[in-house]
């Protein structure tokens, strides 16, 4: 993610659809972080796919998970 634009897609897919889980979104360009007690990871990594980015890292185990460097995934 690269973008203004791109980062406002994310921050809508992640931090507004699991408010209710999160304690701390922060949304940059080229990564986001979240944080909290009872996330679900896969479902956060889902909304940022299906927002059109793929995941280059992140660390379930951490309190404090960041996932780097989203891409724009090609649409086909």
């Amino acid at each position: 993610m690269h973008c203004a634009a791109c980062a406002a897609t994310l921050k809508k897919s992640v931090c507004e659809d699991f408010k209710s889980s999160l304690q701390k979104c922060d949304v940059k360009m080229g990564s986001i972080a979240v944080q909290g007690d009872h996330l679900d990871m896969p479902a956060i990594q889902k909304a940022i796919t299906d927002a059109g980015y793929e995941v280059a890292s992140s660390s379930p185990a951490a309190p404090a998970v960041e996932t780097k460097s989203a891409t724009p995934a090609k649409k086909k």
